[in-house]
């Protein structure tokens, strides 16, 4: 059976939010929700919430949402196994979010300044 698509060594699922390389990804048949966020290149700084959503056979669905906790045991309700399509989204902190508005703001700000300087002089 192992060897069969019926039961396939892999599965597909899908990390989102604060982590480097944010998308699907492929990960053993067996993987924990710490497992996938490393495969993801692991949390940056900044990281607030885990948002956990999980899809059931019979059309019903999971949601948990609990602070990141990298040592938590496998099969925990933090750390739970995981199934195909299942979906990880790490949040930031409020100030990871300040973060990003504040750079969004300043980068063109500094940049229109700094070519002023560049034709000024």
């Amino acid at each position: 059976i192992n060897k069969s698509n019926l039961s396939p060594s892999q599965m597909q699922v899908y990390v989102t939010g604060n982590v480097p390389a944010p998308g699907m990804i492929i990960i053993e048949r067996g993987s924990s929700l710490v497992q996938a966020i490393a495969s993801a290149g692991g949390k940056r700084v900044w990281t607030g919430q885990v948002e956990y959503l999980s899809f059931n056979s019979d059309g019903s669905s999971i949601k948990r949402v609990f602070p990141y906790s990298p040592k938590a045991k496998i099969n925990s309700y933090k750390n739970p196994t995981l199934s195909s399509g299942d979906v990880i989204n790490v949040k930031k902190t409020v100030l990871g979010a300040a973060s990003d508005v504040i750079s969004e703001i300043s980068n063109p700000l500094l940049s229109g300044y700094g070519l002023l300087k560049l034709i000024g002089n």
